[in-house]
């Protein structure tokens, strides 16, 4: 089975409209609020681990002090 996939904006293009685009799979529309929505859960994990690395390490700074 194919796909035809039409790449309408460039990704890698700076604040992108939620709006805007991307690409359009079989006629369907991939829009940029999609995207998003779907990678929220693994950016606000990563943005926990962050957080956590940068608060243990903190700690530890203030422990030594």
């Amino acid at each position: 089975m194919t796909n035809a996939v039409n790449k309408n904006a460039d990704v890698n293009a700076p604040n992108l409209a939620p709006g805007t685009v991307l690409a359009a799979v079989n006629g369907e529309p991939l829009r940029v609020e999609t995207i998003n929505e779907r990678t929220r859960p693994m950016s606000t994990k990563l943005e926990m681990r962050i957080y956590a690395a940068r608060k243990g390490v903190l700690d530890r700074r203030i422990n030594d002090l």
